[in-house]
């Protein structure tokens, strides 16, 4: 585990926060109303920043620097989702100053470039300041969502997947010098890729779009040689790292039914392809990270200055291990049926979205009460 040299109180609010959006989205989706827009431009950029606000400063080894800049941050966000939820639609303005203040947090606690995994996280927060940078000149929309899909969510996911897998599962990660190639496979892709649907050329985003999967691959490969060593103290795997395996699986599923999309222009199934990577990929690896970060910093801050004064609950007696079992076992079965029969059956999935939505309320409010941890006693 790496030790955190200090704390963002923001960073457990806003992955609870996130998870709130996440469910009021798919009461969107089951309503009828846009729930791709909520998704996009305000759930995932609200949980990625603020895992990043405590992860980029603590993967460098360094205390957080002018953490004052995380409530503007909060402030500029609000801002944000009142104007979505009164349009409903985003302030070009305001939305460009909120991922360009995402990104000046990140140049300012860069200690080095030394790290793919940073870069990965800085590039990430480059995109996201270029999506907004887009929005204000009313660029295409799909070209928009991209930007910050691919260019923002993927970057940042495919550092953190370097950083997060050899870590839970205490294992040593293999062929270290693949991220480096995952890294300049992905974002030589992006450029070509976005240019391709800014002027609709759906040949040029497919064959872009291989890049990215490869990038992906290249990941998996590398998870896979890392687990394979089998020297990790744990027996079995770590339940976080469940989850990120499962996601890859739907990463590399739902990309490739995207870019068969793109380069045969037979646009049936691009529902999967949406849906898929918003509630298949993102929201597992969501679920399967928020479970160890938003535990893990509030025993750190709650119940690490307690040891051997008083008897003290591990991370297990904070959250079930059950929790994400039952997630499992729920809230798959009903998101693979509930995309199955969009295309089939619109009644049926709605019922099972329906479900869906039940599941990830019950683990909402089961991360609830360690979202809001009490300041430290001085």
């Amino acid at each position: 585990m790496i030790r955190p040299a200090s704390f963002v109180r923001l960073t457990s609010i806003y992955i609870f926060l996130s998870l709130i959006l996440i469910d009021l989205s798919l009461l969107f989706k089951l309503l009828g109303k846009a729930y791709t827009e909520l998704l996009i431009f305000i759930a995932f950029p609200l949980l990625i920043m603020g895992t990043l606000f405590q992860m980029y400063p603590t993967l460098q080894g360094i205390a957080i620097r002018w953490e004052w800049l995380t409530y503007i941050h909060l402030a500029l966000f609000l801002t944000n989702l009142f104007s979505f939820f009164v349009k409903p639609a985003s302030s070009p303005y305001f939305y460009f100053l909120f991922a360009l203040l995402s990104l000046a947090f990140l140049l300012i606690n860069t200690k080095s470039l030394r790290d793919p995994s940073v870069v990965f996280f800085l590039l990430g927060g480059v995109y996201f300041a270029l999506s907004g940078f887009f929005m204000l000149m009313d660029l295409n929309l799909l070209m928009i969502k991209h930007t910050l899909t691919a260019g923002f969510f993927l970057n940042v996911i495919l550092g953190a997947y370097y950083v997060f897998v050899p870590m839970l599962q205490v294992e040593e990660l293999k062929h270290p010098k693949a991220r480096w190639i995952s890294l300049i496979l992905h974002n030589l892709s992006i450029p070509p890729f976005l240019y391709g649907w800014h002027v609709g050329n759906m040949k040029l985003v497919a064959y872009s779009g291989l890049f990215v999967l490869l990038s992906f691959f290249l990941l998996a490969f590398v998870v896979y040689q890392s687990l394979l060593q089998k020297k990790s103290p744990l027996k079995g795997l770590d339940p976080s790292v469940r989850y990120l395996i499962l996601g890859l699986f739907m990463a590399v599923f739902f990309l490739s039914i995207g870019i068969s999309t793109a380069g045969s222009g037979n646009y049936g199934f691009i529902g999967w392809h949406r849906d898929g990577m918003l509630y298949g990929f993102l929201l597992f690896i969501t679920i399967g990270a928020s479970y160890h970060i938003v535990p893990f910093l509030y025993w750190w801050r709650v119940y690490a200055p307690k040891i051997g004064k008083e008897k003290i609950p591990t991370l297990k007696e904070l959250i079930n291990p059950e929790v994400l079992k039952f997630y499992l076992f729920a809230g798959l079965p009903s998101f693979v049926l509930a995309l199955l029969n969009e295309n089939f059956n619109p009644t049926l999935s709605s019922i099972f979205y329906a479900l869906f939505l039940l599941v990830n309320i019950y683990y909402s409010l089961r991360i609830l009460p360690l979202a809001f941890f009490p300041p430290p006693k001085t």
